[in-house]
């Protein structure tokens, strides 16, 4: 700014790591109270951030997600480098899990190995009818059989998909089971 009072915010902070209700409070500190609520030990959030990892990892070395992920070309200083992968389950070290700090209470159980990663949330899709595919000659990868919406109080964001996922079970008239 050349001159005169302004602010600058952090939009990652604002539009995401913060929560819209409750200003200043992080996103983490409402999983917080979830795990506290539902009584997630420590040790359970480590055993299941370990079991996630080994997963993402060996999703990724097999290739599963070749065809879904497109390479996305990156320049920097060094040059460009084209990014093809999830960097992030290759940086993770099984052993360090159980010693990590608890990231958003200081007596909290939640650490940076059992919350979500600050860049995890990227994703694109082509929704159209069937028919339309038809016409193009393209096949249908998934169809929607039944959707839902479901809201309560703020606070508990984290347990909302419960609700979706029974009133969209409901509709369709499946179990769990059947997905």
């Amino acid at each position: 700014y050349r001159i005169g009072h302004d602010r600058i915010f952090d939009h990652m902070m604002l539009d995401g790591l913060e929560d819209a209700y409750e200003p200043g409070r992080s996103m983490g500190t409402f999983g917080e109270d979830c795990a506290a609520k539902y009584q997630f030990t420590r040790e359970q959030q480590d055993h299941f951030a370990t079991t996630s990892a080994q997963r993402a990892v060996a999703a990724t070395t097999s290739g599963a997600f070749d065809a879904e992920i497109t390479p996305v070309t990156v320049a920097s200083r060094k040059g460009e480098a084209v990014i093809r992968t999830d960097e992030a389950p290759g940086k993770v070290k099984l052993d360090k899990i159980p010693t990590l700090k608890p990231a958003f209470k200081k007596d909290g159980t939640i650490t940076a190995a059992s919350s979500s990663s600050i860049s995890d949330g990227a994703a694109a899709l082509v929704l159209m009818r069937a028919s339309s595919a038809a016409e193009r000659g393209l096949s249908p990868l998934a169809r929607i059989v039944s959707h839902a919406v479901f809201a309560h109080e703020p606070s508990w964001f984290a347990t909302a998909p419960i609700g979706a996922t029974q009133k969209a079970l409901a509709r369709a008239g499946w179990s769990v089971q059947d997905v």
